[in-house]
């Protein structure tokens, strides 16, 4: 986890381009390029707005997500390491299904 401050939206998006570069990735029967993790990019809004001498601080944030793929074993041709790691991401994210479920409770 990292915090970077940027300034613009051009620096937003060089931050991300920088964080896709460095994804993991995994290429399959299924997908050349397969993602073999997951990211979440968040991203702080902070507003300043000074009236009569006092700061008014606005705070917003927005969260990207990127799931690593979930795709079924046997039509990926997946085995030894590839194997394991799909069973990894797979079972994540049904457990982040299983907190989604409880969220909306």
């Amino acid at each position: 986890s990292r915090k970077t401050p940027v300034q613009s939206y051009e620096a937003i998006e060089k931050v991300i381009a920088t964080a896709t570069e460095h994804r993991t990735i995994g290429d399959t029967l299924m997908n050349a390029t397969s993602s073999r993790a997951h990211t979440v990019t968040t991203i702080e809004f902070k507003q300043v707005e000074v009236i009569e001498g006092k700061e008014n601080v606005k705070l917003s944030m927005i969260n990207l997500v990127d799931l690593a793929g979930s795709e079924k074993s046997g039509q990926t041709g997946a085995a030894g390491n590839r194997l394991k790691e799909g069973c990894a991401i797979n079972k994540s994210l049904s457990a982040l299904g299983n907190v989604i479920e409880k969220l909306a409770k």
